[in-house]
């Protein structure tokens, strides 16, 4: 050894010894850890919350029942979800919706409020009975002639009639 230098050098009272081995003794027994059980519990965990966002946010949220082959959801209360219908019409989703709404006879046009007018058992049975074909093309919120307009050049309706619910319709802001 130089001048100058110290060497220590450690030596484990039985304390030390004492407390490691109970260390190791806490590896054992119903409280050992176990990864494959808490990998699960994290993946069990993980997809009940995803399973209940779906649930809750999502189209899920909204009911099924009460639809038929001639409707289809428009909208949806939902954080996740919000309206459908006019995505439905402008990307060609409802194939049978669009040849509907072309089809009919008489063809309503405007927002929700008139869709929630006119979609009652009353109308349905006024027109089936004079065997007349109708179309709510009505769109959740408010609905104006600025997307209605080239809507309809692009659906190309035939319709005798066109009922058209004037309030805000004919205004140029959308």
């Amino acid at each position: 050894m130089k001048a100058g230098q110290l060497f220590l050098q450690f030596v484990p009272s039985r304390s030390t010894r004492k407390a490691e081995s109970v260390r190791k003794d806490n590896h054992t027994g119903p409280f050992a850890p176990k990864p494959a059980l808490y990998i699960l519990i994290l993946l069990c965990s993980v997809l009940a919350a995803f399973g209940y966002k779906l649930r809750s946010q999502s189209i899920l949220a909204c009911p099924a029942d009460g639809y038929a082959s001639n409707h289809y959801l428009a909208y949806c209360h939902a954080t996740g979800f919000g309206d459908y219908d006019r995505g439905a019409f402008w990307f060609d989703l409802e194939p049978e919706a669009q040849r509907s709404a072309a089809d009919a006879e008489v063809l309503f046009l405007g927002s929700s409020r008139m869709e929630f007018a006119f979609s009652a058992a009353a109308t349905d049975n006024w027109f089936s009975s004079r065997a007349i074909r109708y179309y709510l093309l009505g769109f959740a919120d408010f609905e104006n002639a600025v997307f209605a307009g080239p809507l309809l050049s692009k659906l190309k309706p035939r319709a005798k009639v066109y009922v058209i619910n004037v309030d805000r319709f004919f205004d140029d802001d959308a």
